[in-house]
């Protein structure tokens, strides 16, 4: 009985992994559109803001980033905030190569989690440039 339901189990999530819509491209990268979603909460799971992780997803259209997300976390909102803030427009609009050589600060106030951001989101960038 166990031997059957474990196998149905993995049918399922085999059938899930391998829908057509979005289309996966690595572990980390996903295809909508013209768009590709990175999503570092795997890939940056050792790196840690004042309070744990601060994975990112990070969306690239026509090769330029176009938004960065911060994913479930558990950091204070108002220094996740400040940091997103002093951080954001430091990657939107710029190319991947662009974005992947701008040497970017921590913001003060909110260092450990900037910092964390900025790690995730190098991180994001290599993995777009393996693309």
């Amino acid at each position: 009985m166990k031997k059957s339901i474990i196998i149905a189990s993995a049918t399922v999530l085999l059938l899930l992994s391998c829908s057509a819509n979005p289309k996966v491209n690595s572990k980390h990268i996903r295809e909508a559109g013209d768009s590709l979603i990175v999503n570092t909460k795997v890939l940056g799971a050792s790196i840690e803001g004042y309070n744990g992780p601060v994975p990112l997803e990070v969306v690239v259209i026509k090769g330029k980033i176009s938004d960065i997300r911060v994913l479930e976390n558990e950091e204070t909102p108002r220094y996740l905030d400040r940091a997103m803030y002093g951080l954001k427009d430091k990657w939107v609009g710029k190319s991947i190569s662009k974005a992947y050589k701008i040497e970017v600060d921590a913001v003060s106030g909110a260092t450990y989690t900037s910092e964390a951001i900025i790690s995730n989101m190098k991180l994001a960038l290599e993995e777009l440039q393996k693309k």
